[in-house]
């Protein structure tokens, strides 16, 4: 189980593999080697969690010192994609997941999540110095719509709120850039190819997190 000791304390340290690099156990640090080079060394009484993208080479001795001091190695492709887990993580965590499964702050989640999103569209539109007079009315009515999220009942209208929002944002914030209009896996401009790689690594690694930290990804809380 976690407690507040393992989020201040601990670190999630990231090993980016650009060349094949090898990873190795000497006097309780976890080292990087780079061919012969040491490139980091790390102490495993604080890791919580070792991400590596792409690939590389480890001893079982580290895997069995690493599972000790129950810090996990979750793997991941170059698109951050999940491609498997040494370790248990926090599987066992059942406690989260009868919460998830009773349902009764789902609700709550998912409009503490929205608020965020509509919350940061609304700052970044106010952000912009030139602003028209399509963008001053645009920026009243996600105001407006930022209240009704906060007060929204259900999610289905929650969802209205959040699209018309979105519909906005996307239109006006990405003007400068010659955006057509958001238009997922078709590549038709440069703002809408980068829009989806970021959705997509941003995706994954969540996924990652939510896995390791014992959540049921398959259920939902907005769209279930």
């Amino acid at each position: 189980m976690l407690s507040s000791t393992d989020f201040l304390e601990k670190q999630i340290a990231f090993v980016d593999i650009v060349k094949e690099r090898h990873l190795s156990l000497t006097n309780g640090n976890l080292i990087i080697r780079e061919g012969k080079t040491i490139v980091n060394k790390i102490s495993i009484s604080k890791l919580f969690c070792l991400f590596i993208v792409g690939n590389c080479t480890f001893s079982t001795r580290l895997i069995e010192a690493l599972h000790n001091y129950g810090v996990s190695i979750y793997v991941l492709t170059k698109t951050l994609k999940p491609n498997f887990l040494i370790g248990e993580g926090l599987q066992g965590n059942y406690v989260l997941r009868e919460k998830q499964y009773q349902g009764k702050i789902n609700f709550d989640l998912a409009r503490e999540l929205i608020k965020h999103k509509v919350g940061n569209q609304l700052l970044l539109l106010k952000s912009l110095r030139d602003k028209d007079d399509n963008l001053k009315k645009a920026i009243a009515s996600c105001t407006e719509l930022f209240s009704k999220v906060m007060n929204a009942t259900s999610a289905d209208s929650m969802r209205g709120y959040e699209g018309t929002v979105a519909k906005l944002f996307f239109l006006h914030y990405f003007k400068p850039l010659g955006r057509y209009r958001r238009m997922p896996m078709t590549r038709n401009d440069i703002p809408n190819l980068l829009l989806d790689i970021g959705y997509t690594m941003l995706y994954n690694i969540l996924e990652a997190h939510l896995n390791l930290y014992g959540f049921d990804i398959y259920k939902g809380v907005y769209h279930t």
